[in-house]
Order: structure tokens, then sequence, then C-alpha cells
């Protein structure tokens, strides 16, 4: 049988054998079997090759448009965008918590475009106010930062606070008896918050961030901010809901009943 099977019987004895898979170690060839598990594995590693060819193309042209837009040429109109951008979303998520709360109907897109308008004024303002700072109180150490910080509190503060409620009575039309006792009352509130917010915040940009990342970093801080600002803004206080009872009762006086006169 066995001379058979090396001669005419060959083709009919033998049988067909599976390759054992072969993996290269540092010292010698060990046959492994191939399992589901390893060709899900293989698999996996060879899309993840594939996702970082499609997906570093992507990544490089990004941070080319991101050198660009954060240039020396490009920065200004870099930090404005940014800065109506994430204005308008603040108040965007303001209407939105007043329309679940019943305060109004629906999203106002006049006074969102209102908002729009601060944000073109002071995006601008903080871009030249970081610079000026800089150029002025140049460094990093401790006394600067303080110095820093004070001077960024007592000037460009106000500076903002004053710019976003003028800019916004403005556009309303408002007298200027109403501009006076808005940017007064509401202004004084805000820059009370703005001292427990901006001293930390601002510590962490002038000792860690270039100048260039500088207005890019207060809006990110600002976002939540820009919300409360739209918040203390356009919130009913008591003293303007008053006068509207008053009128209505002057419209709707009350009839004196006889059981009134009588006693």
């Amino acid at each position: 049988m066995g001379s058979r099977c090396r001669g005419g019987f060959r083709h009919s004895c033998s049988f067909p054998v599976t390759k054992p898979r072969v993996t290269k170690t540092r010292n010698a060839k060990v046959a492994v079997p191939a399992t589901q598990l390893e060709r899900k594995r293989d698999l996996l590693v060879m899309n993840f090759g594939t996702l970082r060819l499609a997906v570093h193309p992507l990544v490089k042209s990004l941070s080319d448009k991101g050198r660009i837009l954060f240039s020396r040429r490009f920065l200004v109109y870099t930090n404005t965008a940014i800065t109506i951008t994430l204005s308008v979303t603040g108040d965007f998520i303001q209407q939105k918590y007043q329309i679940v709360h019943k305060e109004i109907n629906r999203w106002d897109a006049r006074r969102s475009a209102h908002v729009a308008v601060t944000g073109a004024l002071i995006g601008p303002f903080c871009h030249y106010w970081y610079i000026i700072l800089d150029k002025y109180l140049p460094g990093r150490t401790f006394q600067t930062i303080m110095k820093k910080l004070v001077v960024d509190q007592i000037v460009c503060s106000p500076v903002v606070i004053g710019l976003y409620l003028v800019t916004l009575a403005v556009l309303e039309k408002r007298t200027s008896g109403e501009m006076n006792k808005e940017v007064v009352g509401k202004g004084f509130i805000l820059y009370q918050a703005e001292w427990l917010i901006w001293p930390p915040a601002q510590t962490i940009n002038f000792c860690f961030l270039p100048t260039r990342f500088r207005v890019l970093f207060d809006n990110i801080i600002s976002f939540v901010f820009d919300i409360y600002f739209s918040r203390v803004k356009y919130r009913k206080s008591v003293t303007e809901d008053q006068p509207l009872v008053s009128k209505q009762e002057e419209t709707n006086p009350t009839i004196d009943t006889p059981s009134s006169k009588e006693s």
C-alpha cells in the first residue's frame, strides 16, 4: 500500500491538509492556528490604518487653516467672528430657557441680531485691548499679572458692560432716562458678577496663553457669562411690571357696590 501511494495511487491516497498560520518571532517561526478573533483583530488594525491615512490630510488641513485664522493678518476678524457667534449662541440658549418657562412666547430674531451687533463691537475692542495691555505691561511675573488683573477689571470690564447695554438701548430706541437707569442698575449687577468670574480666569489667561489666543479663551469662559448677560438684560423686574398693573387698574376702575357704600 505504501509503495502504491508513492507511485500510481498517489493522487487517490493524498488528502488535503490545512496549513497552519506562521507567525514570526524574534528567535524562530512558531505555527499558530488562525482563529476568528485574530482575523477580526487584523481587520481592525487594517481599518484603523486606513482611517488614519484618511483623517491625516483633514487634520493637517484644519491645522493649516487655524494658523491662517490666528495669524496677525486675520486675527482681528477671527476674534470678532468668535465673539459674535458665542454671544448669539448664549442669547439663543437664554431665549430657549425663557420659552420653556413661558417668560416669552417665541424666539425673537431681532433681539439676537441686536446681540450680534454688540459682539461686533466688543470683539475688536477686546482684541486691541489685550495687545495694548501686553505692550505696556509685558512679562509674566507675579507683580505684572496682578497689575494686569486690576487694570483689566477697572477699565475693560466697565467698558464691555457699557458697550453691551448702551448698544442694545440705542438699537431698541430707548430714551436717555431709560438708558441711564438700565446702565446703572443692570450694569452694577453684571459688574459684581465679573469680579467673581474674571480674576481667576484672567490669571490663567495672562500666565499661560500668548496674546493671539487670549480673546478665544476670553470667549470660551464668557460663553456662560453671555447667557447671564442676556438674562440680566431681558428679564422683567418687579418695578417694570408695576406700571402695567396700575394702567390696567386705571382702565378698569372698580365699581362701588351698595354693600361697600353701606359699610
